[in-house]
């Protein structure tokens, strides 16, 4: 399974990192994840006030403009000229590894349906990876929606369709033949896969990432899949994390959060000196 459409082994080019640079241990990921929570949990409160001097408006107008730099990497710079980082490191440099979630859950393509169930339930998860059984290769991802979707559980699919789209159906699309035919055959792949047993057969394709990828690509991909969590594979497409929406927002939170008291304490010493 490739990242992006690369091949394995192209990792580089799968959206792939600028630069090279020592890879962070294991503990050394951790503590910048502890870094991230410890930034974002302290940082709440004050930023639900308005900044002083600004009314919501001027504050939405600044927040657009330093989440643009922030992603385009052209941020402030000290007085000598260099950049200024966070202590999590720049939005623009971070890579997966660096805010992903590692040993995370995941079930087999042999496990039961109800045994994935049960642990999206423990977990408090919406989807997890899906490995080849006796491997930690990724195949897929299950999400609730595969569960629910089942003929033997609450949520029923429509079977009224048939095999070809009701006649009058591309209205509900805005007239777009594509995308009513995708979300027809998207229905008949679910109905398929309604009387399914086991998770390799309800689960659907995964979209997967490396952890030497940047955030940005990585986020770019998430959206474009409009998926919650993508896993993160190595270069045999074994699963070492995953990365969720919630770990690229929080990382554009406390980013933005520095980088905006920054800007306010040097417009503050510019007004001073005028």
């Amino acid at each position: 399974m490739a990242a992006l459409g690369c091949s394995s082994s192209a990792s580089s080019a799968c959206g792939g990192a600028r630069r090279r640079r020592p890879a962070l241990t294991q503990r050394g990921r951790a503590q910048r994840r502890a870094s991230l929570r410890s930034a974002a949990a302290s940082s709440l409160e004050a930023s639900s006030a308005p900044s002083e001097g600004q009314s919501r408006e001027e504050r939405n107008a600044n927040a657009a403009k330093l989440l643009s730099l922030m992603v385009a990497g052209d941020v402030i710079t000290n007085e000598d000229g260099d950049r200024v980082c966070p202590p999590e490191g720049c939005l623009d440099e971070l890579l997966v590894e660096d805010i992903m979630t590692e040993e995370p859950a995941f079930v087999s393509t042999d496990s039961p349906v109800f045994a994935a169930l049960g642990l999206l339930v423990e977990k408090g998860l919406s989807g997890m990876p899906v490995v080849r059984a006796g491997s930690k290769k990724v195949v897929g991802v299950i999400s609730g929606y595969d569960v629910l979707a089942l003929d033997y559980t609450p949520g029923q699919l429509d079977r009224s369709a048939g095999l070809f789209p009701p006649l009058g159906s591309c209205d509900g699309f805005d007239g777009k033949r594509d995308l009513m035919w995708k979300a027809h055959f998207d229905l008949q792949d679910r109905l398929d896969k309604s009387t399914g047993t086991t998770v390799g057969d309800i689960m659907h394709e995964a979209a997967i990432v490396r952890p030497d990828m940047r955030i940005a690509d990585a986020a770019n991909l998430i959206v474009h899949k409009q998926v919650h969590r993508v896993p993160v594979v190595n270069a045999a497409d074994e699963l070492v994390g995953v990365l969720s929406r919630g770990d690229v927002l929080k990382v554009t939170w406390t980013n933005y959060l520095f980088y905006e008291e920054l800007y306010n304490n040097q417009t503050a010493a510019a007004d001073v000196s005028d």
